[in-house]
Parts: C-alpha cells; structure tokens; sequence
C-alpha cells in the first residue's frame, strides 16, 4: 500500500507536527509512506532527514483565500498522487483537508481526514474547518474518544470515525538532565517544576506562575521553568506580561524562561514535575505522554485530552483550569513527596506502552488504512468505529 501524508504547517514543531514526524520516519510492514507539505519550514528539514528526496515534495500551495492558486495546489496534488501510485492520502488537520480532500478525489484515491482539533462551536465557527469538514472523506480519525461521537454526528453517514491517540518518540535513553541543570546552574536536590509549551494565553503559563509563587512560599528553593517561546508575532506581548507577572510575584530568578528548546528529552530528564496549565480543552496534549514515557508524574487540567491520558492519582494529578491554588496544591503534593513521584512516573511510562506509543498508534493507523483501501485488507484490528 502507498500512503501520501499532506501537511500543511511547517513552521512551527507542534503536537500534530511530531506525530507527522513520527509516521514518516518509521517503516511500517507493507505500507510506503511519502510527504507532501504544503510550504516550506522546519519541519520539511527534519523530515527530510529520514526521507529520501523522492519521497518529500514540497508545493508552495499559498493561502486558502487565493482560490486561483488553491486549485493549482489541489491538481498539483492529484498529479503527484497520480504519479506515486498512491492507494490512499492521510489529511493532517483542518487546513491539509482542503486540499488533500478534493485532490484525493480527483485522483480517485481514498482519503483519510486525521481530526486533531476539537470539534467545539469555535471550531464550527471557524471557516477553513467548516470547509474542511465539507470536504469529501473515507474516513475520519479523531484523537480523543470522547470527540468520536459529535464528529460522526456530524459525518452521519457519510464515513465513519475511528479514535487514534496521536504519539511521538521522546528517547529517554542517553537523555542528560544533569546537563540540563547544570546550564541553568540548578543543583540536582533542588525540586524543579516545568511547563513545555508554546507561549500563547490558553496554554495557562500565566495560572503557572501564581501557583509557582504560592509553592515558593513553601519551598523556596523550588525552580520554575517555563519552556517555550511566542510562535507568532502577537504572542509577544504574552511573553511579556508573563515576565513581569513573575517578577510582581516576587519570583525573581525562580521562574527561569528557557525559550524554545529542542532538547526536550533532556529538559524531562532534568525535571520532578510536568506541569500542564491549559486554560481551554486541549485537543490531546502530546508533552504529557511525553513526560509519562520518560517516566515523570504530571500535573494537568481535568479537560480535552489531559483527561483521557492521566489516570486520576495514579499517572499523575487532575486540577481544575485555571485554578492557581488548585494548581499550587498539587504541586506542593508532588515536589514534598519523591516516593509519590517515582510511583506515579512508573505507572505513567506503562500507561505510555500499552495506550499512547508510537507503535501503537501506527498500528492502529495501519488497520485504518487497510480498512479504507477495501475489505480484505485489514488485519486483525483493535479498532471499532462507531456505527
């Protein structure tokens, strides 16, 4: 079977990126995977790096309001569909479905639509997932499995909606927390609390903040970092009023702003607590699987995907948003007490392996796949879509 992934963001390195990332470089038995990405960026050079040149086009595609250019893009795509023999094309997100839906269609190929955003009335209100969604699909992958049931609700009849939890590779193996520390000159019997995320206001470094100033109170050798940086040029001005919360807080050097940090193993390694502060339901929360794989218990708010992933006071602790003292209390729980740390970072990284890892979403991705591609195809699945 050839599969051809089309993804349209590349400059930032986000959640859906990393699981791209992930399906392009690993070998699936009896499946070839090839990427079209829909600009140039980042992403492009990482995955071009376990991709041989043949196999990673990229297409200028422009924006989605330039309707000339778009249906260039669109029977750009086809053509190339067409000339790599492909079987069927997975859609990542709402922007890749607006092409890849009706490119897939005018090759006469399947397309499989990877739903990565909640389905909420914002989204409904949003006009490029309103298209997306009108978009012509075989199937529909949703990475929750409490948002299966309003978007087959919304497909109806139409296809039916497997749930894939996405995953990403975070090798803890060789990863060097002591280096971490050292550069940040943190000695390692001091407790350190870490945010990871990009530097916009749903994401709740600002609920991080007030609850590392009530934990300080406390444990005042605590360190608080903050990793990450503004992905766009009006998240500036977030990372600027964050600072100066901090310092109103009197925090001073115990909030440490690392910016953005590609040695995120590392910056796990070196940490007791991942903290996840999001103010609004997150679609699934990739960082947190990350820190469970590396064997960290976690902090995070009780909606979206957080909830699916922690187990309540077994992988890690489920707070309400934007409850600063909530937040603080579950964090003073966890920095006063190692033993509970290491038991719930256990029972996280075995969570990871049955539920959330990378071979298990491809796994399940596969058996998609097949099923799509026709009957008979499928192996022996754990999947059942909903009738």
């Amino acid at each position: 079977m050839r599969v051809a992934l089309i993804h349209s963001e590349t400059r930032v390195l986000g959640g859906m990126e990393r699981v791209t990332e992930a399906i392009l470089s690993n070998q699936w038995p009896g499946i070839d995977v090839l990427g079209c990405f829909l600009r140039p960026g980042p992403l492009v050079e990482r995955v071009s790096k376990c991709l041989p040149q043949q196999r990673c086009v990229v297409l200028d595609a422009g924006r989605l309001r330039q309707i000339g250019r778009t249906i260039i893009a669109v029977r750009n795509i086809a053509r190339l569909l067409r000339m790599w023999d492909i079987d069927v094309v997975i859609s990542q997100g709402f922007h890749s479905q607006c092409y890849g839906g009706p490119a897939a269609r005018m090759a006469g190929v399947k397309n499989v639509f990877w739903c990565h955003s909640l389905l909420r009335d914002a989204e409904l209100r949003d006009p490029i997932a309103r298209l997306a969604l009108h978009m012509p699909a075989d199937a529909v992958l949703s990475a929750l499995d409490t948002n299966v049931q309003r978007l087959q609700s919304f497909y109806k009849r139409r296809c039916r909606v497997y749930s894939i939890h996405p995953a990403s590779p975070v090798c803890s193996v060789g990863a060097d927390g002591e280096a971490f520390r050292r550069e940040w000159k943190v000695p390692n019997n001091v407790p350190l609390v870490t945010i990871v995320g990009r530097l916009q206001p749903w994401k709740g470094q600002d609920v991080f903040i007030r609850a590392a100033a009530n934990v300080a109170e406390h444990v005042p050798d605590a360190r608080f970092f903050i990793v990450g940086a503004p992905t766009f040029a009006e998240d500036a001005a977030y990372e600027a009023s964050l600072k100066k919360l901090a310092l109103e807080a009197g925090l001073g050097e115990q909030v440490i702003f690392t910016g953005h940090r590609n040695d995120i193993p590392d910056v796990l390694a070196a940490s007791d607590v991942l903290v996840h502060a999001s103010v609004e339901p997150e679609p699934f929360g990739l960082v947190i699987t990350e820190a469970m794989a590396a064997g960290k218990s976690v902090i995070a708010t009780d909606v979206g995907g957080p909830a699916e992933i922690v187990l309540r006071n077994e992988t890690g602790l489920l707070v309400p948003c934007r409850d600063a003292e909530a937040l603080a209390a579950a964090m003073l729980r966890l920095v006063r007490d190692p033993a509970l740390r290491t038991r719930m970072g256990e029972a996280g990284r075995r969570r990871v392996a049955t539920h959330f890892s990378v071979e298990r979403m491809l796994a399940d991705l596969g058996d998609v796949l097949r099923r799509t591609c026709g009957p008979g195809a499928s192996s022996e699945a754990r999947l059942t879509p909903t009738p």
